[in-house]
């Protein structure tokens, strides 16, 4: 008897860390403001639209002003990725430390636009939306990219 209830007990132990797992909150690119609360905790951040009505987030973090585009919304709404973005304007790298920027990161791409300027970006696909924390990582990340980014471009 004493070992059926050890069983039963495990069972429902296992269970029970199961539904622990499944009540983590997801996050997607259908609802903004979740990314902007996110945003907000790593730096100022303010919710507008891009000129075609989609939802991006303006944002700043150690100085570094950027955007969060949202990508593959239907009428402005029901979005399915984003796309951190930075620019430096007057900035001066040659396209040898930006080839060498895209060959030495993984998760991030830099080029240069048709002003020479340098752009930094990073994609997360949320289609099918990410937990809070994984999301957070990648603002860590991003975080992490732009510090490095602004190294690479006083070399």
């Amino acid at each position: 008897m004493m070992k059926r209830s050890v069983v039963a007990l495990l069972m429902l132990l296992a269970i029970s860390a199961t539904g622990t797992a499944f009540a983590a909150e997801i996050i997607d690119a259908t609802k903004p403001e979740q990314i902007l609360a996110i945003a907000r905790g790593f730096g100022s951040a303010t919710l507008e639209k891009d000129k075609s009505g989609d939802p991006k987030i303006v944002c700043k973090i150690e100085d570094i002003k950027f955007g969060i585009y949202f990508y593959g919304c239907s009428g402005g709404k029901n979005c399915n990725a984003i796309q951190f973005a930075a620019g430096w304007s007057g900035q001066e790298i040659t396209l040898a430390a930006i080839n060498k920027w895209n060959t030495e990161k993984r998760l991030s791409r830099a080029f240069l636009d048709s002003d020479n300027d340098p752009i930094l970006k990073m994609d997360i696909n949320l289609d099918y939306g990410v937990t809070r924390q994984n999301l957070e990582d990648s603002f860590e990340i991003w975080e992490k990219t732009l510090g490095a980014f602004e190294e690479a471009l006083s070399e």
